[in-house]
């Protein structure tokens, strides 16, 4: 499932569409939850519900971010860092896993990821450092 939400967040004012984040978790569920709290706070948001489709997403529309689930339908996001690591090393990648271990955090790490998020998500604080990523 692939969709792009509304480009206007709930006060009515226009998103800023240059810079939209992406967001690839395969429950549907969190998918939406993920992207009414962006869009309430005037992020436009793409969401994908699987890499492949995710990857088709970014190429098309360049975000700076990428919320990206550890475990998408059974495939690794490491591995699908490291296969597309030149074309993400501009993207701000933000990991959003039920578990992530100390070697996982490390790996990651090494692959460029400096932000992980643990489900549940505590959404403020997801809030406040995508706000600080100054996108």
């Amino acid at each position: 499932m692939t969709g792009r939400h509304s480009g206007w967040n709930f006060r009515g004012m226009r998103m800023n569409n240059k810079n939209p984040i992406c967001v690839i978790d395969d429950e549907p569920l969190n998918l939406d939850i993920i992207s009414d709290v962006l869009s309430k706070e005037g992020y436009a948001v793409i969401t994908s519900s699987n890499l492949d489709d995710g990857l088709i997403e970014i190429r098309k529309t360049h975000p700076t971010i990428l919320l990206l689930d550890l475990n998408v339908s059974g495939k690794d996001a490491r591995r699908f860092i490291r296969d597309n690591c030149g074309f993400l090393k501009d993207i701000t990648i933000i990991i959003i896993s039920g578990f992530i271990g100390k070697m996982e955090r490390r790996e990651l790490g090494n692959l460029g990821v400096k932000f992980f998020f643990q489900k549940p998500i505590d959404f403020d604080n997801l809030v406040d450092t995508i706000s600080h990523l100054e996108i």
